[in-house]
C-alpha cells in the first residue's frame, strides 16, 4: 500500500489534549451513568470518578491520528527514545487504515473493542515488524493493569490486539488481515480466542426479560473481556480466564425507578453450555465473597448479597446467569 500524497503532522502539548479531547470539567449525564454502570457491575470500586480515569487516559498517549492528520503529544514524546520511533510507525499505519478501508465503529462496548483490536492490533504488528528491520527492541507483551480497571478496559485494543492480527497473519498473510476489513471480528470473543474468529463463531442473541415499566437508561452487551476484568481483580487471572471464555452473549441494562429511589442494572450473560454457566456462577459467588459480601439470602439456584452500598442478587438458569444489581439514592 502507498501512503496519501499529503498528510499533516501537528504537534500538540498534553494541556491542549486534554482540554479538547478529554472530558470535560463537569460529568455529563452520558458520563455520569457510565460511571454507575461501571460500579453497579463491579468493574470498579465505588470511589472511582470517570471524569479523572478519562483524564488519566487521555493524557497518556504519545501520538495519536484523525484522517490524515498524525498528532505529537510533545511532552510524551522523546525522538531519541526507540519507543517513539516506533509510536510514529504504529500511527503512520492508522493513515492508511483510513485511506484504504474507512472502518466502522459499532455502538455496542463489545463490537466497538473488537474493531478497535483490529486496528491496533495490524498497527502494533507493522510497528514490531519495523523495529525488527530497524534493529530496535520490540515492544514488550503488554499485560492487563488490574490495579486500573478502567484503564484495563480502554486498553483491551492494545493487549489482545496484535496477537489477533498476527494469527490472521500467519495464517494468510497481509490479505487475510486486509479481509478482516471487509468480514471484521463482532465481539472480543472473536479476538481473544481468534480461531473462533476464522470459524465465524457468532455470539448469541441474549434476551432480557425484566419487570420495569420504564425504559432504560442505558443498553448495551459488555462482552467476554468485560466479564474477565471483573473477575480478574477478585478471583485471580487463571481462574478468571477459565470462568469467562465459555461466554456465549449478553445484555445489560441500567433502569432509575423513581417511586424507590433506586438504580437497578440488570445483566443477563449467556454461556456455551451449562457447565459454563455454572462455572462462572460459582466464580463470580467467590468473587463476591472476596470483596467481602455478606449473603443475606440462600436459595438452590439464587443468591443476595449486601456489599458496598449496593444489593446483588445472582441467578442461575441453564445457560443463563442473571445479576441484578440495586442502589438506593438516600
Amino acid at each position: 500500500m502507498k501512503f496519501p500524497e499529503k498528510f499533516e503532522l501537528k504537534i500538540l502539548s498534553r494541556d491542549w489534549v486534554l482540554k479538547h479531547w478529554g472530558p470535560p470539567p463537569q460529568p455529563s449525564k452520558e458520563m455520569l451513568i457510565e460511571e454507575l454502570v461501571y460500579k453497579l457491575s463491579l468493574l470498579v470500586s465505588p470511589d472511582f470518578n470517570i471524569t479523572k480515569g478519562k483524564r488519566e487516559w487521555a493524557a497518556s498517549f504519545m501520538a495519536a491520528t484523525a484522517g490524515y492528520t498524525l498528532y505529537v503529544i510533545k511532552e510524551n514524546f522523546n525522538i531519541a527514545d526507540p519507543v517513539a520511533r516506533r509510536a510514529i510507525a504504529h500511527e503512520l499505519v492508522h493513515i492508511l487504515q483510513y485511506h484504504y478501508f474507512r472502518p466502522h465503529y459499532p455502538t455496542t462496548l463489545d463490537k466497538k473493542m473488537a474493531i478497535q483490536a483490529l486496528i491496533e492490533g495490524d498497527a502494533d504488528l507493522v510497528a514490531d515488524i519495523y523495529c525488527n528491520l530497524t534493529g530496535m527492541p520490540p515492544r514488550p507483551k503488554p499485560s492487563i493493569p488490574i490495579n486500573n480497571p478502567y484503564i484495563a478496559l480502554q486498553s483491551f485494543p492494545y493487549i489482545y490486539g496484535e496477537c489477533f492480527v498476527s494469527y490472521l497473519y500467519d495464517r494468510g498473510g497481509w490479505k487475510l488481515v486486509n479481509q478482516a476489513y471487509k468480514i471484521p471480528p463482532i465481539s472480543t470473543e472473536q479476538v481473544i480466542h481468534p480461531e473462533k474468529y476464522l470459524k465465524r463463531e457468532q455470539p448469541v442473541n441474549t434476551t432480557l426479560i425484566t419487570n420495569e415499566t420504564g425504559k432504560p437508561l442505558y443498553i448495551n452487551v459488555m462482552g467476554e473481556y468485560y466479564v474477565l476484568l471483573i473477575l480478574i481483580t477478585k478471583i485471580g487471572m487463571s481462574e478468571a480466564l477459565r470462568a469467562s471464555e465459555g461466554w456465549g452473549g449478553d445484555l445489560l441494562e441500567l433502569f432509575y425507578v423513581d417511586e424507590a429511589k433506586e438504580w437497578r442494572l440488570y445483566w443477563n450473560i449467556t454461556w456455551d453450555t451449562v457447565k459454563d454457566a455454572q462455572e462462572f456462577y460459582d466464580a463470580f459467588n467467590k468473587a463476591l465473597r472476596n470483596i467481602g459480601a455478606v449473603k443475606i439470602m440462600n436459595g438452590s439456584n439464587r443468591v443476595m448479597y449486601k456489599v458496598w452500598s449496593y444489593i446483588i442478587e445472582v441467578f442461575i438458569n441453564n445457560r443463563n446467569v442473571l445479576i441484578k444489581s440495586v442502589k438506593e439514592i438516600k
